[in-house]
């Protein structure tokens, strides 16, 4: 799998309001995806949800592509991870690690 690394990223001023606009976006976002693409993105969350089971995962619809995000990634499952590693090689997915987070990205065609 292919991972890109980013240093710093801004804070949030407010939390509670980030979270929020995130998921407006979301909402608003999803309908630009295909029905093929949203169902690798669940196949995707299920396989990191078995991956990374002590952790919290978020699937976000953004304007190019569909995320979902690992938040504190540790402790994962190795044969689980062999399984998500492969499906992410399969099916071109990128991910990005942030601080301690993890994301998937799977890009429109």
């Amino acid at each position: 799998m292919k991972f890109k690394e980013k240093d710093e990223r801004d804070q949030a001023p407010d939390p509670l309001a980030a979270y929020l606009d995130a998921e407006r976006r979301s909402r608003k976002n999803h309908g630009r995806f295909s029905t093929t693409l949203k169902a690798r993105a669940g196949k995707l969350f299920e396989l990191a949800k078995l991956a990374y089971p002590a952790c919290r995962l978020y699937q976000n619809y953004r304007e190019k592509f569909i995320a979902v995000k690992v938040e504190s990634a540790h402790r994962p499952d190795h044969q689980a991870l062999d399984e998500l590693n492969k499906f992410c090689d399969v099916n071109n997915v990128y991910g990005v690690k942030l601080g301690s987070n993890l994301v998937y990205r799977i890009y429109k065609n």
